[in-house]
């Protein structure tokens, strides 16, 4: 342990070359913060098994064993069982002679305190479960909550044992320095391939400089070597000596400094260049970050060709020959890119997303065309493409395809005319084009995700045709990911002849199938997923709004493809009676559900299997279950009345049971607010109320004022608001702090509402009934939004919406959950003339004209 650029990493690589000299490498796994996307907890149980399967022919053969062919266990995103499944059942089945080491490089990189709990304890308690022969090496910034977790898990056992080392301790320091001055001597040996000319002692005054920081070194000597015109070594070195700000800020500020002598375009345009590259969701490679930043250069000429190399010292994959994505070399210079106050390099957040929607929807304009494949048949499937054909689609393009969306949903600036065109052209000159891209790319499930983000800041003339993009994928989605050509042999031939995509391109393609009966004559009102065999009880997306998962009165959960509507695996199997709840995990790893069986169970989202033991304590049937905000809790309502709180990660309670609501009514739904503070709980007592989730004491008295029992709680994105829904058939909205009701009920349910669930932007409520349908609200209104959702045959047990709003999953007691069109419910101008009184009434009842009767 360490802080920031005390030569943690520099130790971590150089045992790894050494015991990869030695063949005792098992592997390394470096944490990388900009790099998040990949580089998470779930990823590394499998890229150790992977590394261990290349290096070692035994274990490769103990794995596959092990696994039996279950491929299911390849795409678990829970941490145990991939521990069980891939590193400890494989290991257990192998012979190890001598020594296997596996590093783990900056842990305090993993993530949020919350996102690594359960990382860290795998790490803390079960790395012991290994033979002896296994060795692990992990190096980390100390953070309290990685310090704590060591230091209470860890139990040395005579034969194995373990120990923290700290490298800013006094008695390491002359070692440390020493180390860092023979590092400084061998890097400064030769510069540009001619000998130094350096002072002999410059190692020495370098690593005075330094102190206990190896980061600062490893910088210090990046910089000197690196070429910059009109500057010789020898002057690099003196600025770095003479300077007089200490610590890796005052050294970065060297390093910078000739951008801010340079003026303030030229500073602008570094800050502006970083930027991309921090905002970006994906790292990207430089030839692919020079092509997207070239697409601003009409803008603002950035000369990336020129600032980019002389950031060789701070940056990755910039340096000649470099193909690795661009991305800071260290966190230490992410954190003063960040840092606001007296920083002349602070980058921020402001415009980025704008020059990145801007940069992705020029380079979509210039790319996109017909058979970017270059195909010579349109009757093979993707899988069957040569390696060329695949490789048709470039890595920023692909970017662009999934991104432009959510960089545009980002940005915080009103867009000018060119953005509204080139919008304009994507979605009706290329939107077929860009679903070819997707298919080749292996990315079409990215592009309603894409649309919908961004469907707020599209003008009027384009969001009809995105609106029906969006149907048009999620409902011909498989033919388009199987094949590239069927975006237009099949799928434009089966849309509906009315959809504003056929009527936009049907012509473009005379000669494609046309279907002469039997086709759809308009959009589903819904899509339907079939395969429980009860009444669906409850429905939720995942938060990355890419899956659905269900639960029945089948006893099973199902997942679904939010996108597709087919079944993602085997259905969940385990409770004993009608599953009542289900809920996914912040993250998505996991999935919670309760059960008639009086259990909470928690199952891997991917692989489908139990996560632990059921969780068992509730008296009467578990009705509701939630997780916190940080997945580190689950909260569960039952019909014993009482509300309980569990461990997400070792499935024990959480304080006492939560008791308050009265007489033998049960309670019937729960919900965190969004900091995770309190817990909303709604009865058959006709009460809602709200708790402390970390005492577990009431907060203010109950929320009264439904007539019925109430069904269904949730609070407001920002947790200002608490919605509920009863059996008294309204819909009432409370505030939160002060517990009293805003607005009037909201009435239209012909019998009683059976959930209710917010919109991410809070600006809507949507409800469910036994009336068979699905409503929308305005949240501060209280008005209808659109007509009634209809479709479902029985009553609707369940809503939600997707993580982006465009899409409302429902269950239904017609065993079906339906999948609908979220924006569709937005506001439109509806106009109705009162044949008696003359006035022409638009939305809200706004009275707009009168014309004679």
């Amino acid at each position: 342990m360490g802080p920031a650029g005390s030569g943690k990493s520099t130790i971590a690589h150089t045992i790894a070359r050494e015991c990869a000299g030695s063949q005792q490498l098992g592997s390394m796994f470096c944490f990388n913060r900009s790099e998040a996307s990949t580089r998470k907890p779930e990823s590394l149980f499998r890229n150790i098994a992977s590394d261990l399967c290349t290096k070692w022919p035994a274990f490769r053969a103990a794995l596959s064993k092990h696994l039996d062919g279950n491929k299911a266990l390849c795409t678990t995103t829970d941490l145990d069982t991939q521990f069980d499944s891939f590193i400890l059942g494989p290991a257990r089945l192998v012979a190890i002679n001598g020594i296997i080491v596996i590093i783990i490089d900056a842990l305090d990189e993993s993530g949020t305190p919350s996102a690594r709990q359960r990382l860290l304890r795998m790490l803390s308690e079960r790395l012991q479960e290994l033979p002896p022969g296994f060795r692990f090496l992990i190096t980390t910034r100390a953070e309290p909550d990685i310090v704590q977790s060591f230091r209470d898990s860890i139990r040395p056992t005579p034969s194995k044992g373990s120990s923290t080392y700290h490298l800013d301790t006094e008695e390491v320091d002359t070692q440390l320095k020493n180390d860092i001055a023979k590092y400084i001597q061998h890097e400064l040996q030769y510069t540009s391939g001619t000998p130094p000319q350096l002072p002999s002692d410059a190692h020495l005054m370098l690593a005075k400089k330094a102190g206990r920081l190896f980061q600062w070194a490893a910088v210090a000597c990046a910089y000197i070597k690196t070429d910059h015109p009109g500057s010789e070594p020898k002057d690099r070195y003196e600025e770095l000596v003479q300077g007089t700000h200490p610590g890796l800020d005052g050294l970065y500020g060297t390093v910078l400094e000739c951008f801010n002598r340079e003026g303030s375009r030229v500073l602008q345009s570094f800050k502006h260049i970083m930027g991309f590259i921090l905002t970006a969701v994906e790292p990207l490679s430089l030839p692919s970050l020079l092509d997207l930043l070239e697409q601003l250069d009409q803008d603002e000429p950035l000369k990336a060709t020129t600032i980019l190399p002389y950031l060789e010292p701070l940056l990755s994959g910039v340096g000649p020959g470099d193909t690795r994505p661009v991305r800071p070399l260290h966190s230490s210079f992410f954190d003063l890119l960040q840092r606001a106050g007296q920083n002349p390099y602070f980058v921020g957040t402001t415009g980025h997303h704008e020059r990145l929607a801007k940069s992705t929807l020029r380079l979509l304009q210039r790319d996109l065309r017909f058979n970017m494949g270059n195909l010579e048949t349109s009757y093979r499937l993707n899988a069957d493409l040569s390696e060329a054909q695949r490789a048709a689609i470039s890595d920023q393009l692909s970017y662009a395809c999934k991104y432009w969306g959510p960089h545009l949903q980002m940005s915080d600036e009103a867009f000018g005319h060119e953005v509204a065109d080139l919008l304009k052209m994507l979605f009706l000159d290329r939107f077929l084009f860009w679903l070819e891209a997707a298919s080749l790319a292996g990315i079409v499930s990215f592009v309603p995700h894409c649309i919908s983000s961004a469907l707020i800041r599209l003008q009027v003339d384009v969001t009809q045709v995105a609106r029906d993009g969006i149907k048009f994928v999620q409902i011909l989605a498989r033919p388009m990911m199987d094949s590239a050509a069927h975006v237009y042999i099949s799928a434009l031939a089966w849309a509906p002849p009315n959809s504003s995509i056929v009527q936009r391109y049907g012509s473009q393609f005379p000669f494609i199938p046309r279907v002469c009966s039997g086709g759809m004559s308009a959009w589903p009102s819904a899509q339907v997923l079939r395969g429980h065999l009860g009444a669906v009880e409850s429905v939720a997306f995942s938060p990355d709004g890419t899956r659905i998962t269900s639960g029945s009165y089948d006893e099973t959960v199902r997942v679904w493809d939010a996108v597709t509507g087919q079944p993602v695996g085997d259905p969940l199997v385990g409770h004993k009676g009608s599953v009542t709840s289900v809920a996914f995990s912040p993250d998505g790893s996991r999935i919670a559900s309760g059960s008639w069986d009086k259990t909470v169970r928690v199952w891997d989202a991917v692989m489908g299997q139990a996560v632990g033991n059921p969780l068992i304590g509730h008296d009467g049937w578990v009705s509701s279950v939630a997780f916190s905000p940080d997945g580190s809790r689950i909260a569960s309502g039952s019909d014993d009345r009482t509300v309980r709180v569990w461990d997400a990660v070792t499935g024990q309670p959480v304080g006492d049971p939560l008791v308050g609501h009265k007489g033998s009514a049960g309670v019937t739904s729960v919900a965190f607010s969004p900091h995770g503070s309190h817990i909303v709980s709604g009865s058959w007592d006709k009460t809602v109320r709200v708790w402390d989730a970390v005492t577990g004491q009431p907060v203010g008295d109950p929320l009264v004022g439904h007539e019925a029992g109430v069904t269904s709680v949730a609070f407001s994105p920002d947790g200002s608001r608490i919605a509920s829904g009863s059996y008294d058939k309204t819909v009432r909205v409370w505030d939160a702090v002060t517990g009293q009701p805003v607005g009037d009920p909201l009435h239209g349910h012909e019998d009683p509402v059976s959930s209710v669930a917010f919109s991410p932007d809070g600006s809507r409520i949507v409800s469910g009934s036994w009336d068979k349908t699905v409503r929308v609200w305005h949240a501060v209104t209280g008005q209808p939004v659109g007509d009634p959702l209809i479709g479902h045959e029985r009553y609707v047990t369940s809503v939600a919406f997707s993580p982006d709003g465009s899409l409302i999953a429902s269950g239904s007691d017609d065993k079906t959950v339906r999948v609908w069109d979220g924006v569709m419910g937005q506001p439109e101008v509806r106009i109705e003339l009162n044949l008696t009184s003359g006035w022409i009434i638009g939305n809200n009842a706004d009275y707009i004209l009168w014309v004679p009767p």
